[in-house]
């Protein structure tokens, strides 16, 4: 080798190091200014030539990539060789682009007039695809467009495109009243759904700013980086939309509210620590598609995502400063001391089935970011029940995550994720996850798709520490498929001694409320909840049955009771500390209205005040307590139960010891009976009679008896005179 080959190979070590230096992993991808240069790098299959198309001053100029070099890349095999790469020699900052991308099977025409094309072949069909968003409008081919009408299938293709087959060509004539300008061509062979729209012009994937019309504006990763603070023993999740939260909170400014910049208001962070919020969940945060809805309705929660690296713009309250406001949010909460996660969606993406919208993935590389049933036919697996899958397993798609989810850590200090429809993600992409992200990370999933196509089940993934969202736990407690719930009388108090412990059967437990074995599970495989986003509120759900007021107050105490003493991670959804109502709608996700939006002033209206005081004062004993913390399997040293004396089958009490104190709680999920209980004879401080609670102690309880009323519970503690508990 000569001394040049020698110095020109240590000049490409050092330049591409440069690249793979940054904080993210692989994250090469996207664009990447400097002051001198502009780089931008893509993946995209099947492709004779791609180009970046940078808008300025009312036009744009296209500039050609160029394939990336094998030998030089630091990409492994399957990346680099569908690798693109262009270096611009400026700093193209603040500027915003497209990529456009044609075929290797490119099949030439000609335009003959505005309503004529012409192909010199036979064996070809045309489709036409809106201009603005990339959906298909209409084709020549039979079986594409097809609508259920009384349960039949019926053809709506050919409404605007005719097809007339000579000997060696093909002409297509579009329907007078139509011009083939207003569309977007693309030919293909008989039977054949195109791969992709040639000319279209297609969003950056990695894109950290993604405008309204997918085009990526050109900036470099955050300047500064939010420090973590992970999650911590003896937080409760609160899940909330972003909006939601603030839109009607009094002393927002107006301008201000329903925005990330809201988020950092002194009045916000008030609230929050008022009602002893530790973690806030949002709901979806990534760039969404508004529209992406059935017609006359909106996706304003959010679960169609348009890109993995942008910030949903329409929440700022200044759009250019989006990642700036988001990270001022996030410093905000961690400065009381409240964790953020965020709400993921890296099962679909916005761009439906193949009839779908265009926006970025289909059009790069349609089957390495999607599973399909039928590739030839362009058929999508729809295990999402939203029309696509992401191909999790793929190489580029797998990176993509890992990359999304190290950015958002990284710069904004994200302490956990919720993964939507999770079981559609495959278990190695989950586990490289939990690898790369810091140990402290709280994840969590659905385990759960919308249809067939479920990577793993609710038994699956314990020895990475993945919370299950738990269907089951809401259908016990509060009833649901068949039942009423326990907190409605109906209910075996076996099965929620069950919950209690954390030996869910179904989530890989032990199915018992002793400590047996075999069970492979721990404390952070479960999410238990009575509430969330979707599905009737707790409230709405109760009053469905018909009850007073004071008894729906009542057993929302006694589940609210449940839920903080229970060993999984608990998640409310914010304002249901408070009664939260929905009005009945039990699928709430295109409603920007009041439905949605919390209504604060409930918090201070009676008897909603007196649910909330409870409520609140549940998770300060939560937090404050280590006799609800745990960091392993729990064995009966820590965890015992008893029974009561009247033979309530719905009533029990569980004592939790802690390094310091030891918890008697008591619970009673009968409509018709009292409990009384009998224990050793002790003194207690009666820290919660199932309508108040007071950290210092209501009254004290001697004698080893107590009574409970129906649907009520009660907290009893007393100090340890001293422990020898190795969990501690």
């Amino acid at each position: 080798m000569t001394i040049n080959k020698i110095i020109y190979n240590i000049i490409l070590l050092i330049f591409f190091a440069g690249f793979c230096s940054t904080d993210l992993r692989a994250f090469n991808y996207g664009n990447h200014p400097s002051e001198s240069q502009t780089r931008f790098s893509l993946y995209a299959t099947e492709a004779s030539s791609v180009s970046v198309r940078v808008y300025e001053n009312e036009g744009f100029t296209d500039y050609s990539m160029q394939k990336v070099d094998k030998n030089d890349s630091q990409l492994s095999g399957e990346l680099v060789k569908d690798s693109w790469e262009y270096v611009h020699p400026e700093d193209l900052t603040g500027k915003s682009y497209h990529y456009i991308i044609k075929n290797e099977n490119h099949i030439p025409s000609q335009l003959i007039d505005y309503q004529t094309v012409e192909v010199g072949t036979i064996g070809v069909d045309l489709f036409l695809f809106d201009r603005d968003k990339g959906y298909l409008v209409d084709t020549s081919s039979k079986g594409f467009l097809v609508s259920k009408v009384d349960n039949q299938d019926v053809e709506l293709s050919g409404k605007i495109i005719k097809k007339i087959v000579g000997v060696k060509n093909t002409v297509f004539k579009i329907k007078a009243g139509y011009q083939i300008e207003d569309y977007f061509l693309q030919l293909s062979t008989e039977g054949e759904f195109p791969k992709r729209i040639e000319n279209y012009p297609t969003a950056e994937p990695y894109c950290l700013d993604l405008l309204n019309n997918n085009a990526c504006v050109i900036r470099p990763k955050p300047s500064r980086k939010v420090k973590r603070i992970g999650f911590k023993r003896g937080h409760t999740i609160h899940e909330v939309h972003l909006k939601d939260l603030t839109f009607l909170l009094d002393d927002i400014p107006a301008e201000i509210r329903g925005t990330y910049k809201a988020i950092s208001h002194p009045q916000t962070l008030k609230v929050l620590e008022s009602m002893q919020v530790s973690t806030l969940e949002f709901l979806p945060l990534h760039s969404f598609d508004r529209s992406a809805a059935p017609p006359g309705h909106i996706n304003y929660w959010g679960y169609m995502t348009r890109g993995f690296f942008a910030l949903h713009r329409a929440y700022a309250s200044d759009p250019s400063r989006t990642i700036e406001e988001f990270q001022e949010a996030v410093e905000a909460l961690h400065s009381v001391g409240i964790s953020v996660i965020m709400d993921v969606v890296y099962n679909h993406t916005s761009e439906g089935d193949h009839r779908g919208p265009t926006v970025s993935f289909k059009n790069l590389a349609r089957d390495k970011y999607f599973r399909m049933w039928d590739a030839q036919k362009g058929y999508y697996l729809n295990s999402t029940g939203v029309g696509n899958t992401c191909k999790t397993e793929s190489e580029v798609m797998r990176q993509l995550i890992l990359d999304s989810l190290t950015y958002f850590s990284d710069y904004f200090g994200i302490d956990g994720y919720r993964f939507d429809l999770g079981a559609a993600i495959d278990k190695q992409t989950l586990r490289e996850i939990r690898a790369q992200l810091p140990k402290d990370t709280l994840l969590t999933a659905e385990p759960w798709v919308a249809a067939d196509g479920a990577h793993w089940g609710r038994k699956d993934l314990n020895e990475i520490g993945l919370g299950k969202w738990s269907d089951g736990y809401r259908q016990d407690v509060r009833g649901g498929s068949g039942n009423s719930g326990w907190i409605n009388g109906q209910g075996n108090e076996n099965s929620i001694k069950v919950l209690l412990r954390g030996e869910d059967e179904r989530f890989g437990g032990s199915g018992s409320f002793v400590f047996a074995s075999p069970g492979d599970i721990n404390h952070l495989s479960v999410i238990n909840e009575v509430e969330v986003h979707d599905g009737y509120t707790l409230y709405d759900w109760i009053k469905n049955l018909k009850v007073s007021e004071d008894i729906l107050l009542a057993r929302m105490r006694l589940a609210h009771t449940l839920l903080m003493v229970s060993v999984q991670t608990p998640i409310l959804q914010l304002g249901q500390e408070f009664g939260r109502t929905k009005k009945g709608d039990k699928n709430s996700y295109d409603k920007d209205s009041e439905i949605n939006w919390i209504d604060w002033k409930r918090a201070d209206e009676e008897p909603y005040k007196q649910l909330n005081d409870f409520t609140t004062s549940l998770k300060k004993l939560r937090l404050h307590y280590d006799a609800f913390h745990f960091n392993k399997r729990i064995d009966d040293e820590r965890l015992l139960f008893i029974n009561d004396k009247s033979n309530n089958d719905s009533a029990f009490g569980v004592i939790m010891k802690g390094s310091k104190y030891e918890f008697l709680v008591l619970l009673n999920g009968s409509d018709q009976y009292g409990a009384e209980f009998r224990f050793y004879n002790t003194v207690y401080d009666l820290v919660s009679n199932g309508e108040k609670i007071s950290p210092r102690g209501l009254s004290k309880v001697q004698g080893g008896h107590y009574y409970l009323n129906p649907y009520s519970s009660a907290i009893l503690r007393r100090k340890l005179p001293s422990s020898n508990l190795s969990e501690f």
